[in-house]
């Protein structure tokens, strides 16, 4: 009796673990790159200028720095016309506009009338600074003393511990901005919003304190770490999320899965259609091109494909789940694309 059970007891987990291996080997998990909407309900597409920013006396020449690298961040997105800043300095110098003129807000309005523009954005560099601090402080260290002999008359090395004092550099750095997206026509402001990144290491030794960045390098990290986010929070983005893959039961369906996990999507798109035609039957290459679609920003295809899948497999929660996802998102881009 005792040992029918435990061989009952062995074909159980053995069915048990060939069903998790079966099940692994039929999907993947893999990280796929995708476009989140902005914070603010803004629509793309119109004309936006962004001015100097104001800057702390501490550093005169941060809000152009500012400015410029939001303009960079905003661009890759397309999500708006950017108005060229030589262009723009050029409409300034003809009307004889000053750079401090750049963050008053009734200057701010006219000046995005002057420059046909429907959106402008103006802020200010609330803090903008590297700071050094030099230090000693004792390390330890264990250097050789001299030497004995043991019982057998081996040379042994004694060791001896000391306390010596080393030079230790605290480098602190600090970006902080604020800024203000005007609708020019309305002379409202639709979006207000700040950043602050910061930095701080210790340093021990001439060796590690050469390693560390410059203040110049450092204050270029902060500020680009502030507009990245100061620009998520009106346009488009993109962001890393997971989904899931299935292999299915062909070989096109198995290839595109790997040429998706190279990055090479649209090779894995054409691989999963030929498996739908080799098998309409089965489910997988059409969750597989429902991940494809939403790394397309193309909710509306992606919901298309996650439900013929489930169709096909109507118990399958991972195809439940990736339609309810694809929804949310959607819903957002919609709310989030409205004047």
């Amino acid at each position: 009796m005792f040992f029918k059970l435990r061989e009952k007891t062995f074909e159980l987990v053995l069915r048990l673990m060939m069903l998790i291996i079966l099940t692994g080997c039929g999907s993947t998990r893999i990280i796929i790159s995708r476009i989140e909407p902005p914070k603010y309900p803004i629509k793309g597409g119109k004309i936006l200028a962004v001015v100097d920013f104001k800057s702390p006396p501490e550093a005169p020449d941060a809000g152009e720095r500012i400015a410029s690298s939001f303009v960079s961040k905003l661009a890759p997105t397309k999500y708006y016309q950017l108005m060229e800043r030589s262009r723009m300095d050029a409409i300034f110098m003809e009307h004889k506009f000053s750079q401090t003129d750049y963050v008053d807000e009734s200057k701010a309005i006219e000046m995005g009338k002057m420059l046909n523009a429907h959106y402008l954005i103006t802020g200010e560099v609330t803090g903008c600074s590297v700071e050094d601090q030099k230090m000693t402080e004792q390390k330890a260290e264990t250097r050789i003393t001299g030497y004995y002999h043991d019982y057998q008359g081996r040379l042994i090395p004694r060791f001896e511990t000391f306390y010596v004092d080393v030079p230790v550099l605290v480098r602190s750095g600090t970006v902080a901005a604020a800024f203000r997206m005007i609708n020019v026509e309305t002379s409202e402001v639709i979006v207000g919003d700040r950043y602050q990144a910061s930095f701080q290491k210790k340093a021990f030794g001439s060796g590690e304190i050469a390693a560390l960045p410059s203040a110049d390098d450092l204050l270029n990290r902060l500020m680009d770490e502030v507009t990245t986010n100061l620009a998520k929070i009106i346009a488009p983005h993109k962001v890393t999320d997971s989904r899931r893959l299935e292999k299915g039961k062909t070989p096109p369906c198995k290839n595109g899965v790997n040429l998706a996990r190279n990055g090479l999507w649209d090779e894995a798109a054409s691989s999963w259609e030929r498996a739908i035609a080799l098998r309409p039957d089965d489910p997988a290459p059409y969750n597989n091109l429902g991940v494809f679609s939403e790394v397309q920003g193309d909710y509306d295809r992606a919901i298309d494909y996650y439900e013929k899948a489930l169709r096909i497999k109507p118990d399958n929660e991972i195809y439940m789940c990736s339609i309810n996802e694809a929804r949310r998102l959607k819903r957002l881009f919609s709310r989030k694309m409205l004047d």
